[in-house]
């Protein structure tokens, strides 16, 4: 599967003999979607919270590493999870458990969550606003002293 495993710390927080560990991280910086990608509109079907989802993935910094077959796979992703969440087994009364493992798995191979990414060994950098010159040189200070 090549997920398994406790989630890795964070790059910035690695301290001693494992700061050197920072050649294994890939670090993307920009958030922008890549431009040349064409996302299907979120099925008006889908429930609420399937459709943001889908349109958080789309804002997503890791959209700008998607290709076309990326992008279909995170629209049946989302298709399937609404069909796992609204097929409720009358039973039981709760949703459909196979489905559910499905969409999560799909969702998972393209590093939704910060976990998986972290797995997939790459962190999201956000793009910081101009600083107040104070706080950087602390900053500065802060990375020295590290």
């Amino acid at each position: 599967m090549g997920v398994r495993g406790p989630i890795p710390i964070k790059k910035e927080m690695l301290r001693g003999h494992h700061a050197k560990d920072d050649n294994k991280v890939t670090t993307l910086k920009t958030p922008a979607k890549a431009p040349d990608l064409v996302w299907s509109k979120a099925d008006p079907k889908w429930i609420p919270a399937v459709k943001r989802l889908y349109q958080s993935l789309q804002d997503s910094a890791m959209a700008i590493t998607y290709q076309p077959s990326d992008v279909c796979l995170a629209f049946v992703a989302c298709d399937i999870l609404n069909t796992g969440l609204t097929l409720i087994n009358p039973r039981t009364g709760s949703p459909n458990g196979v489905l559910l493992q499905t969409a999560m798995a799909a969702l998972v191979r393209l590093g939704t969550t910060e976990g998986d990414r972290r797995r997939l060994g790459i962190e999201v950098e956000r793009q910081q606003p101009d600083k107040d010159v104070r706080i950087a040189i602390m900053d500065d200070y802060r990375k020295i002293q590290a």
